[in-house]
């Protein structure tokens, strides 16, 4: 597996593996979105201001 120190490359973040977010990825649901406290959401939402981040001017 390569992983981003690996690449030379910088880590925008991690997500913990929730089983209950991945049944609602089977069904094609994203509930987990409106759960602004839950880990995952929390982290996801860091990846995200980390990737806009890099598109700024």
């Amino acid at each position: 597996m390569v992983t981003a120190k690996k690449a030379g490359l910088r880590l925008l973040g991690s997500l913990p593996l929730e089983p209950d977010i991945v049944l609602e990825g089977d069904n094609g649901t994203v509930n987990w979105m409106e759960q602004k406290d839950l880990p995952y959401t929390v982290n996801f939402t860091k990846i995200i201001d980390e990737v806009k981040g890099e598109f700024r001017p």
